[in-house]
């Protein structure tokens, strides 16, 4: 068809298409433009007649003589292909094209020129842009709450997470900063570069803290976001600490945690600089990061709560199984002592009928009281077993701290004599009574009597007891000659399983457990030790069982 022709039957139907048209020449010279496509150019339709492509769309020619070239090639159209850049209409601002391209033949087979049909799909590219950019955060914000799961500590969560919000605003470097002591300072290390004492999350650069101020302070303080690209110039800027990587863009967003700034993300050096784009990235997926951490460390807490857990039942266990077995010896010395009595009362019996006889010489009956003497050491000492390990209920009592201190030292001479260690027991004279559960406060002093020999292991020593009236409460002071306890360890002895021994001994009641039964009759323990010179506990017991101030 004779080009002429062409153009006029094109010029009827183009103008009143929905779509841009034009016709170009072979030598992609404009012979006609519709209106449509002349408003997409920025230029009426009459000022393109004759003008080459490269004067009205500079930006497209290259792609433009491809296509012309593939066509006079092959003879065949060009259908859907899409271009994108400037038109003098929107300079600076990219648009989208989908364009098809027909030969037109003059006769034969030769080509006189071009039909160019162009779509406008600058919202259909907005809109899949826009679906990509979601499915991107959900994907970044999935992969930051699996993280929460997945890891072992908060440091580790933490380097994720900056790879994610690295990766997803094509950043160099980024940090997350936790607010701490109000809005004084924001401490770049916590979390997410602990383990390796970082701030910034390029090959774990310094540590540290930072005054909120310039541009850090900007987001903490105004509580929303900001980015700059040319950040030497800002009038916020700060200088950095020795080592900081040099930052020329940067992007940061608050942190907000029930109501209140709780840090912020910051992300440094994208190529091209930060837009809005980039700022609404990183706040869709920084409540994901919010909630990964505290995820984390709940889940943290409730490690440590479950095992705090654990080890009290294992230490109500133990105790448990003590007062098992302290019952159990309670069972054995009471039916032992009850099979002793009778045949040592019989003896008794015998030795007093025998003193009688006045046919005894001086030597026999010295010899005979001394046999009624040793019988009636014996008698008190099965008396003394008898009352230790006599069970008692749960409730408090009157108790006589004296006799239950003598009732054990007797218990414990053996001991002390076989370890070479002189004791000795000095109570005041008329000490009141105390409401307590005897069974309880004995395994106390059992147990730091067994400490104090304990403590002089090398043989030889000295325990004293003292016991007197303070004010409202009996003290009870056991001090020995022995080791001592080193100064480190003075506010770790009463912890639950703490030990500086090599094996388990003595009765397996630790001092934690004397320290809760002490406080549970409202008193207290006091300890005071000097390696090399032995240690003093002071047990303080309220005499009417009630509970007292702390001292």
């Amino acid at each position: 068809m004779n080009s002429t022709i062409f153009i006029r039957y094109l010029k009827s139907l183009a103008n009143h298409l929905p779509i841009g048209t034009c016709y170009l020449d072979t030598e992609l010279r404009y012979a006609y433009v519709n209106n449509i496509l002349s408003k997409i150019n920025g230029i009426p339709a009459d000022k393109h007649i004759n003008r080459h492509v490269g004067e009205i769309v500079p930006h497209f020619l290259t792609q433009i003589q491809k296509v012309a070239d593939q066509i006079v090639l092959t003879g065949q159209p060009v259908e859907n292909l899409e271009l994108c850049g400037e038109t003098p209409a929107n300079p600076g601002v990219n648009g989208y094209w989908n364009t098809s391209w027909y030969p037109i033949f003059d006769g034969g087979s030769r080509i006189s020129g071009f039909l160019v049909i162009v779509y406008d799909i600058k919202e259909q590219k907005l809109a899949e842009g826009e679906i990509r950019e979601r499915e991107q955060r959900l994907v970044a914000a999935n992969q930051i709450l699996h993280a929460a799961l997945t890891f072992e500590t908060e440091g580790e969560l933490g380097l994720t997470c900056l790879d994610i919000i690295k990766r997803i605003t094509n950043s160099q470097v980024a940090f997350i900063g936790e607010v701490h002591h109000g809005l004084l300072n924001i401490n770049i290390s916590n979390p997410g570069c602990d383990d390796s004492n970082s701030i910034i999350d390029e090959e774990c650069g310094p540590k540290g803290s930072f005054p909120i101020k310039g541009i850090y302070g900007k987001v903490i303080t105004e509580q929303k976001s900001f980015f700059t690209n040319d950040i030497a110039n800002l009038p916020d800027s700060i200088t950095f600490p020795d080592g900081h990587p040099p930052i020329f863009s940067f992007l940061g967003v608050p942190l907000f945690y029930k109501g209140r700034v709780f840090g912020m993300i910051g992300v440094g050096n994208r190529e091209g600089g930060y837009s809005k784009k980039e700022q609404d990235t990183l706040e869709a997926i920084s409540p994901s990061v919010v909630d990964a951490i505290m995820r984390k460390r709940a889940k943290d807490e409730l490690e440590a709560l479950n095992h705090e857990l654990e080890q009290r039942v294992e230490q109500r266990t133990r105790e448990m199984l003590h007062a098992e077995k302290l019952a159990a010896i309670g069972k054995l010395s009471a039916s032992i002592a009850h099979e002793f009595n009778s045949p040592l009362q019989a003896v008794m019996t015998i030795h007093k009928i025998l003193s009688l006889s006045e046919r005894l010489d001086a030597k026999e009956r010295k010899l005979l009281n001394s046999a009624i003497e040793e019988s009636k050491r014996m008698k008190s000492l099965i008396r003394s077993l008898q009352d230790f390990y006599r069970p008692t209920s749960d409730r408090k009592v009157l108790m006589d701290v004296c006799a239950s201190l003598q009732s054990i030292l007797v218990l414990f001479k053996i001991d002390l004599n076989r370890k070479n260690i002189k004791a000795e027991l000095t109570c005041s004279k008329r000490m009141p009574q105390i409401m307590a559960v005897p069974d309880q406060i004995k395994q106390v002093f059992l147990n730091l009597l067994s400490n104090a020999a304990d403590a002089c292991h090398n043989g030889g020593g000295f325990v004293s007891i003292r016991a007197f009236q303070a004010g409202s409460n009996v003290v009870v002071e056991i001090q020995d000659s022995g080791i001592g306890i080193p100064p480190e360890n003075l506010d770790k002895i009463f912890q639950p399983f703490f030990t500086t021994k090599p094996v388990v001994k003595g009765t397996g009641l630790g001092l934690s457990v004397c320290h809760g039964i002490v406080q549970n009759h409202g008193g207290r323990i006091r300890v005071e030790s000097e390696p090399g010179a032995g240690t003093t506990f002071t047990v303080f017991l309220p005499i009417n069982g009630e509970h007292q101030g702390q001292e």
